[in-house]
C-alpha cells in the first residue's frame, strides 16, 4: 500500500542516492529519498519516482545518474548508480 505525505512547502533538495550493481543487472533504486527543508528537517521516507534507466546504462562497469522526482511535486532526485 502507498502512503502519501503532505506537506506544508516543498522538500528545498534531495539528498543523492548511491547504488551499486552488476553489469547487465538492473540497479535496486529505492522506493524513498532524503529529502531537505527549508527549516532545515530532514525526512528520509519521501517516495520518489525514477525514470526509466536503459539497459545500455549498466551493461558495463562504469558509473551514471538517473533521476527521478519526489513524489507530489517538481523536485528532482538524483541515484548515482555504480556498475561493477
Amino acid at each position: 500500500m502507498l502512503k502519501w505525505k503532505v506537506y506544508a512547502v516543498p522538500p528545498d533538495g534531495v539528498r543523492p542516492v548511491h547504488v551499486p550493481t552488476l553489469a547487465d543487472t538492473l540497479p535496486a533504486l529505492p522506493a524513498t529519498v532524503t529529502a531537505t527543508f527549508n527549516d532545515g528537517s530532514k525526512d528520509s521516507s519521501v517516495a520518489v519516482t525514477w525514470d526509466a534507466v536503459d539497459p545500455a546504462s549498466y551493461a558495463a562497469p562504469g558509473t551514471f545518474t538517473v533521476d527521478g522526482r519526489v513524489t507530489g511535486t517538481t523536485v528532482t532526485a538524483r541515484a548515482v548508480v555504480t556498475v561493477t
